[in-house]
This record gives structure tokens, C-alpha cells and sequence, in this order.
């Protein structure tokens, strides 16, 4: 199936940022949040599948928080305010086509969103 594929793939990709990264993960653990843009019931399933493989996994605390959003190029977390400490790692599961096993930048700025939002969530208080 390409949604437990795709769900087992970037659970492995995190895996791999986290163990490279030095990120501590025998006191703490590392805090994960999880945000679904994902409009259809399936997809927000999968999405579910991966937070399960993540919190399966060990040292991941994870989060999950549904979002509403009309595009995946604007802040999903616009509006909403940090539960407790930073998390370590952001994962945002965009609109579209996320289990279709296809991706496709838009433009140019795709490239830079990341970096935006992620200072934008350091300088919030939602990542460390």
C-alpha cells in the first residue's frame, strides 16, 4: 500500500535527521509534532499510521494536530499556540497529493517556505 509506504519512508527519514542531528535521546526523547493538512478521510488515516510508527519507534513523543488551511503555501500553526516545551521536529503532511507517491514544487519560493516557517516556529516557540 502506497499510504503505509510512504508513512514507513518518512518515519525512516526522521529517524535518520534525529540520530545525525546528536539530538539527545536518553533523557528526553525527542518531541515530535505532527501537523495534517490532509483533507480526506483516508489520508488523515495514514497520516494517524505514521504518528503510530513514530510513537512505535521508541524515543519519539508525538503530537498530532489536525489543521483547516485552503493552501500549503501559509502558516498551518497561524493562530495557535505552543503546548509546552519546543518540539525538536516539526512534520507537516501538506494538501494534495502527500500519498500519491508524487511530489511536485510549485515554484521557486517552495524551497524557501521551509526555512521560513522554520525560523518563523523557532522565533514562536514551537521549535527549538
Amino acid at each position: 500500500m502506497k499510504g503505509s509506504r510512504f508513512a514507513r519512508a518518512l518515519a525512516l527519514v526522521i529517524a535518520v535527521v534525529v540520530a545525525v542531528s546528536g539530538v539527545a535521546l536518553a533523557q528526553a526523547g525527542v518531541r515530535v509534532l505532527v501537523v495534517d493538512e490532509t483533507k480526506t478521510f483516508a489520508s488523515t488515516m495514514r497520516v494517524a499510521g505514521l504518528v503510530g510508527i513514530l510513537k512505535g519507534m521508541g524515543p519519539f513523543a508525538v503530537s498530532y494536530r489536525p489543521v483547516d488551511v485552503s493552501s500549503s503555501l501559509g502558516d498551518p500553526l497561524s493562530g495557535e499556540s505552543p503546548d509546552g516545551a519546543p518540539y525538536d521536529l516539526i512534520v507537516i503532511v501538506p494538501l494534495g497529493r502527500a500519498f500519491e507517491g508524487v511530489a511536485e514544487p510549485v515554484g521557486l519560493h517552495d524551497d524557501f517556505l521551509l526555512t521560513f516557517l522554520s525560523a518563523l516556529y523557532v522565533n514562536e516557540g514551537w521549535l527549538r
